[in-house]
């Protein structure tokens, strides 16, 4: 039963810290947490305005803008301080509770050290 108890143990530690690692790496390996803004999306898809001046080349050396990054990044640590859920979804607050889980699950399934006879024995 403790066997069983340690396998079950261990299956819920590695799979969901499997899960969070391997999503981490496909969303970017980020350090901290990144979640999408709706100010940062309409900033990005805002038309740029009219420039009467545009066919002077003033701003041609310039170049491009650069992009703004507004997508969803799963980081080893929680982005910051924040009330949702989402705010503190990380790498570490997905695989510490199963981590967690399974030490306790070890450590309360441990054998007991069996009496010694020699111990209690006068001569």
């Amino acid at each position: 039963m403790r066997f069983l108890a340690r396998i079950v143990a261990f299956l819920c530690f590695v799979v969901p810290t499997g899960f969070a690692l391997l999503l981490w790496h496909q969303t970017g390996k980020k350090l901290f947490t990144q979640l999408p803004s709706e100010a940062l999306g309409k900033m990005q898809d805002a038309k740029p305005a009219e420039d009467p001046f545009a066919s002077l080349g003033m701003n041609d050396l310039q170049g491009q803008s650069k992009s703004i990054d507004n997508v969803f990044r799963l980081g080893v640590f929680p982005a910051g301080t924040g009330n949702l859920f989402a705010d503190s979804a990380s790498v570490a607050t997905l695989a510490v509770p199963p981590c967690v889980l399974f030490l306790l699950v070890l450590a309360f399934t441990r054998t007991k050290p069996a009496p010694n006879p020699t111990k209690g024995k006068q001569e």
